[in-house]
């Protein structure tokens, strides 16, 4: 077993996407800190290759990610992951969306492809600002003209390159080219 407290803080990128090598998802910034690496292997035998696990842990702090499904990179990433064999687990990461405050749990996991043949998703996301705002973050919406405070639920899940997203939003009052609708209530599967 070897453990180690590699170094106090470093760049993200690299390493990230390292594990995570493909265009649907890119770390393109951010500094990690706290990074303690174990690598162990059990039932070691004499003459027999032996199977390696390992457990990362490090905290990361304004981190930045362009995934192929949002037209707008999440900003200001920070909080905890964990790097267990082939996943790795979010307890809690907050970060900004369009401008807009999300807070992420979840994982990705099958990094490899050895399970399911690819590596998949399992995220579920809330935030709350304005749709004004948020409409920045999808090619598909960027031009429409609608704006009110909105909190909303997403769950992502499926293959990192093509992931189911159910979304619902709740807003008090929005106003869509120039109409107004009062609690308006909405979902969203794609």
């Amino acid at each position: 077993m070897c453990s180690s407290d590699l170094a106090p803080r470093f760049p993200l990128r690299a390493l990230a996407n390292y594990f995570a090598d493909t265009p649907a998802v890119r770390i393109v910034k951010g500094r990690a800190r706290n990074f303690d690496a174990l690598l162990y292997s059990l039932n070691v035998q004499p003459n027999v290759a032996p199977s390696y696990h390992v457990n990362l842990n490090l905290d990361v702090l304004g981190g930045r990610m362009a995934l192929a499904t949002l037209a707008q990179p999440i900003d200001n990433i920070r909080g905890h992951l964990q790097l267990v064999d082939n996943a790795f687990f979010l307890k809690r990461i907050d970060g900004t969306l369009a401008g807009i405050p999300l807070e992420v749990t979840g994982g990705i996991y099958d990094l490899t492809g050895q399970l399911t043949g690819g590596a998949q998703l399992r995220l579920g996301v809330w935030g709350s600002g304005d749709l004004h705002d948020l409409r920045e973050a999808f090619t598909f919406t960027r031009d429409q003209p609608i704006s009110g405070a909105t909190s909303l639920g997403v769950l992502v899940e499926g293959p990192i390159d093509n992931p189911l997203i159910l979304a619902r939003a709740r807003a008090r009052r929005t106003i869509y080219r120039q109409l107004p609708f009062d609690s308006l209530e909405a979902g969203i599967i794609y």
